[in-house]
């Protein structure tokens, strides 16, 4: 059985994210990306960035993501549709009432 492949830089209708965080998933920074927006290019332009506070990328972000890395410090960069400023769970809980 053939699996679907996410693509994580298809055009949306609703706002996307740019986003750094640490190891530990808080936040550093983010950047509203409006629908309809290359997704594609706000992350270019968030590492571009990134590249020139001294960070390093350590892969291309072909999946949406890539880690940088400064010294001994790392970062996770990624688009994503999740508000990174919304603390609330973000897994299903059937037992939630």
């Amino acid at each position: 059985m053939r699996r679907a492949r996410h693509d994580v830089f298809a055009q949306r209708t609703t706002a996307a994210y740019a986003v750094v965080w640490d190891l530990e998933w808080h936040l550093i920074t983010s950047r509203r990306l409006e629908p309809g927006c290359d997704l594609y290019g706000a992350l270019l332009a968030l590492l571009e960035q990134i590249q020139a506070e001294g960070w390093r990328p350590e892969c291309e972000p072909e999946y949406g993501f890539t880690f940088v890395c400064r010294g001994l410090e790392r970062r996770l960069v990624m688009v994503t549709a999740r508000d990174p400023t919304n603390v609330g769970s973000q897994s299903f809980n059937p037992f939630r009432k």
